[in-house]
């Protein structure tokens, strides 16, 4: 199987044609969540600054929370990563946001694997995502649209 030479398989990398995996985050949710999150990494884990910094200027990630692993390595990857959102959710203030919003953690959170799997040196491979649901193309074109050019945060997904 595809673990057998590797030690992750994760989503096929998603690619941001026109802007940077930060300024697409910061355009459509709240970029402050990037900020805070990267003020943990300096303070708790500063040897996964560097690669923080390079995702937020690449224009594709892993994201999704997708992904298979050997055992040893989801341990290890779980271990680096919830105290790192524990402490996020801490230092947010979540008192205005709806259940949408309040979703930032887990949004965050897939932007994270990119770093860890870098900075571990982890052998992965990649398989396509396939959705079952049928794609809203018209609404996420315009929700992108809104956000970029209006300032519009995204409220809901496409």
């Amino acid at each position: 199987g595809l673990l057998s030479g590797h030690q992750a398989v994760v989503a096929k990398r998603r690619n941001y044609y026109i802007e940077s995996v930060y300024n697409h985050y910061s355009q459509t949710f709240d970029g402050k969540h990037f900020d805070i999150c990267r003020d943990i990494l300096r303070e708790t884990q500063p040897e996964y600054v560097s690669a923080w910094d390079e995702l937020m200027c690449s224009r594709s990630a892993h994201i999704f929370n997708m992904f298979v692993m050997r055992a040893d390595v989801f341990d290890a990857y779980c271990s680096w990563l919830f105290p790192i959102l524990e402490e996020l959710e801490r230092r947010v203030d979540t008192t205005s946001y709806d259940s949408f919003a309040n979703r930032f953690v887990g949004r965050v959170s897939e932007r994270l694997l990119d770093p860890w799997l870098k900075v571990n040196d982890i052998d992965f491979t990649e398989l396509p995502v396939v959705s079952p649901e049928p794609v809203d193309w018209n609404a996420k074109v315009k929700g992108f649209l809104a956000a970029k050019f209006l300032g519009k945060k995204y409220s809901k997904s496409f």
